[in-house]
């Protein structure tokens, strides 16, 4: 992918449903991904109707895992955004009614 690259592109690496998440893209392995819907079921779970709250226990549970820094973005509505990350590691994916983009800056 190149940096400009939108996340709706039609051939990019991705599966289409891990668990109950329709994922739209993703760089990720298939373990950081399955991470990411796991840490993204327990948010929900957690914190329903909190965005701000899903959002900031998605990026620390990834930043003690993975490292810093991640950033994590998180909507109940549309979502329109256009950001530079790291192609092997970004996650755009749904759960229900709640759209996630998990992303790390790219590198320069």
């Amino acid at each position: 992918m190149s940096d400009s690259q939108l996340v709706d592109d039609p051939n990019p690496n991705y599966c289409t449903e891990v668990e109950n998440a329709q994922i739209m893209a993703s760089g990720m392995d298939a373990e950081k991904q399955q991470y990411a819907v796991q840490c993204a079921n327990e948010a929900i779970a957690q914190h329903p109707d909190q965005n701000m709250a899903i959002a900031q226990y998605i990026m620390s549970h990834f930043e003690e895992k993975y490292g810093s820094p991640w950033h994590c973005i998180v909507s109940d509505g549309n979502l329109g955004f256009f950001v530079r990350y790291d192609a092997s590691n970004h996650s755009y994916f749904s759960i229900g009614p709640t759209t996630i983009f998990l992303f790390k800056n790219q590198c320069q």
